[in-house]
Parts: structure tokens; C-alpha cells; sequence
């Protein structure tokens, strides 16, 4: 039976509230509108797309000048089984009212909600500490502010984190000394969501991210992202270029040997983890910091994302699209208005193509209308 997919980057916010039917905010119904076709760069042969008719044009051309999109289409209502960007009841329920079959039953959603928090971080840093692999401090995970403010005290410059948020949303940088800036915003959301997690704020080199496909309890890794994010601690952009290529990049900072046990024990961590019945993506957010001695280290587990993430999507561009020897970047932006999404396509240079694969210039990642006000795309540098 084939695929359909659903771009549905809503799901973290999903999650947190816990409901059948939810409504997202503005920004992110907007953001699901305008990206709706990104899944077809990761879609397997055959699948199909939940989008908006008009978006078999771009389909289309995409087809017409790239290798591997061959048989995909705009879902139309024929039996399929779903693969949304990541689950929840309220996407179940919307799959389901668009004849979409779903595996997903309750028990199953609720273990996949568990497991999509925060705490799953801790837990599988704990379990990489076993393991014998090199691990900063665990994170505190706590129930209530005294817990936070306990946590912050002895982290001193510290991270605090929403267990289910999106987009860099509900993670602040905290020191010990305007905590107390913090203190309502930690009781509300302890008090809506349960708990807060605190981690020892690190001193960044690279984000980067590993990717993994996991079904029937066993995890593949698909590849390496390297992302940068903006202030606001959201997504910004990453490096496009080939799983070979990225990894030659960290290994600027690290050797083989901690790259690839990192590989192996993360990869145990996931299929202890993980139901046998989940299939879908999992990108394991990490980073390259600097000890305090100064010494290179890599945090092996910032973030479990139990779901789709862009970093799949960049990763899938660089072994798929890019042509080799070429280098790229993938950007996902906002446009305030009409006026400034013309001035940003104004910018862009022509798509060019050698062997079917983007050499040159900037493609569109999903079709531009005249209401769009997010915009993804791939640009050689």
C-alpha cells in the first residue's frame, strides 16, 4: 500500500495540549499552507502528498528536471497508509476524516507522546552515560520552581526547556543571577505541562544532528544534518551537501571513533526505546562544544525529535539533489508581506541542473503563491 504524507509541523504543540481536533496558531496554519508539498523530497517512490491540487505543477517541474520523484503525486483519496511529519490523536483524526489509514491506535499514541518530551532526552543521555560514552551533566528534570531554582543554582548558566514545544519555542537561557525573571514562566508551564527540564548551558561550536529511520524496533541511519540556528534559538539554516561531505565537516572538530560510537550507542538507545510499531523518522539532536579546559567535545543527545525534522529533509537534498562536488544551503523564511516576499523572489537566481542535479542558483522547495509568506529553498554556494 502506498504513503501519504502530511507536512504537520504543528505536532509538538499538538501534543502538549492532547486533544482530538487541535488549531494551531496563525503563523503555523500558514507555515503548514505554504510547505505542504516539502515531504515529496523525502517520499518514497510511489507516495503520495497531502496538498493543494494547483501543487502538481510544481510537482511537475520538479519531476521533469531531478532524478527520484517518479510516481509521486497529490493524494486523491486512494487507499494509502499514512506518514505524517510526526503523530498525534489530533493528526490521526484529521488522517483518518481524509481516508487515510492509520496504524496509530490509542496506546500507541500515548507511549509515542511520552516518549516525544523532553524527559526522553534525559533518559537517553542516562542510558549513553552506561553505555560508557562522554556525556556533559544530565539535565534536571523538574515538578516544581524550588526544582528549577535548584537546578539553575548549581548549573549556574543554564538552559530551561518546555517538555513538548516547537521551533525553538519555550527553551530560554537562564543565569542564576535573573532567575527570578523566570519564575512565572516556569510555574505556568510546570503547571500546564507537568514539569520543565534544566540543562548546564554548553559553549556551542556546531549544531549538527543525526537521522534515523526506525521500524519494526530496528533504527537505519539515513545521514547527518548541519544546522545553525538563529537567536531566538529556531531553526535558521543548514549545510546541503552529501552524508560523505558533512561528516568530513565534523570530522573537523572530532575523530571517527567518537563520531561513530556516538553513532552505534545512540542507535541502541533508540531501538531500547522505541516501539516495535512505530515506523517513521527520529532526528537525534547534538552538538560540538568546547570544555571548559578547552578541550572539543560532542553532546551526544540535545534533543530527541520523534518525528520528521528539516535536518531529514537537508540530508535526503545532499544525497539526492545536489550535485556532487556541489555544496549548498537550505533555508525555510518568513516574509511579513506581500511586498516583501516580491523583494525576496527578486533575489533569486534560476535553478540550473547538470545530470539532474541542482548545480547552480536556487530551487524552490515548495511552490510560492501569491498568499505565501513562508518560503523554503535549496541555494548553491
Amino acid at each position: 500500500m502506498p504513503l501519504t504524507y502530511l507536512f504537520n509541523p504543528e505536532n509538538d504543540l499538538a501534543l502538549a495540549a492532547d486533544v482530538d481536533r487541535y488549531t494551531a496558531p496563525a503563523p503555523i496554519r500558514r507555515l503548514r499552507a505554504d510547505l505542504a508539498l516539502l515531504p515529496m523530497w523525502i517520499a518514497s517512490p510511489g507516495s503520495r502528498i497531502i496538498a493543494p491540487a494547483d501543487g502538481a505543477e510544481f510537482l511537475d517541474f520538479c519531476k521533469s528536471v531531478i532524478d527520484g520523484l517518479d510516481g509521486i503525486g497529490i493524494y486523491d483519496g486512494e487507499p494509502s497508509q499514512a506518514m505524517p511529519w510526526g503523530w498525534s490523536r489530533s493528526v490521526r483524526n484529521e488522517l483518518l476524516r481524509a481516508g487515510v489509514e492509520c496504524k496509530a491506535d490509542d496506546a500507541m499514541l500515548s507511549q509515542l507522546r511520552r516518549l516525544s518530551s523532553r524527559q526522553t532526552t534525559v533518559d537517553v543521555l542516562q542510558r549513553l552515560d552506561a553505555k560508557g560514552v562522554d556525556i556533559p551533566a544530565v539535565p534536571k528534570v523538574c515538578h516544581s520552581l524550588a526544582e528549577a531554582a535548584a537546578a539553575v543554582e548549581k548549573f549556574d548558566a543554564a538552559v530551561l526547556k518546555m517538555p513538548w514545544s516547537s521551533s525553538g519555542r519555550g527553551v530560554a537561557r537562564v543565569d542564576n543571577s535573573f532567575f527570578p525573571t523566570y519564575e512565572n514562566w516556569v510555574s505556568g508551564i510546570v503547571r500546564r505541562q507537568g514539569f520543565v527540564v534544566c540543562e548546564p548551558y554548553l559553549d556551542k561550536l556546531q549544531d549538527f544532528a543525526m537521522e534515523f529511520y526506525v521500524e519494526g524496533g530496528q533504527a537505519a541511519f539515513k545521514g547527518y544534518s548541519v544546522f545553525f540556528n538563529n537567536q531566538q534559538m529556531s531553526y535558521d539554516h543548514a549545510v546541503v551537501a552529501s552524508t560523505a561531505e558533512l561528516r568530513r565537516r565534523l570530522l573537523m572538530f572530532v575523530d571517527a571513533s567518537t563520531l561513530d560510537r556516538v553513532q552505534t550507542a545512540v542507535t541502541e538507545c533508540l531501538e531500547e526505546l522505541l516501539p516495535e510499531s512505530y515506523s517513521g523518522y527520529v532526528g537525534v539532536d547534538m552538538m560540538v562544544y568546547r570544555k571548559s579546559g578547552g578541550a572539543l567535545a560532542v553532546n551526544p543527545c540535545v534533543e530527541v525529535n520523534l518525528r520528521t525534522t528539516m535536518g531529514v529533509v537537508s540530508s535526503a537534498l545532499g544525497d539526492n539533489v545536489v550535485h556532487s562536488g556541489c555544496e549548498g544551503v537550505m533555508r525555510v523564511l518568513y516574509h511579513k508581506d506581500k511586498a516583501a516576499l516580491e523583494q525576496f523572489k527578486s533575489t533569486l537566481q534560476p535553478p540550473r541542473f547538470s545530470d539532474r542535479r541542482l548545480s547552480g542558483g536556487t530551487l524552490l522547495l515548495a511552490p510560492i503563491t501569491s498568499e505565501s509568506r513562508y518560503t523554503a529553498t535549496l541555494t548553491i554556494v
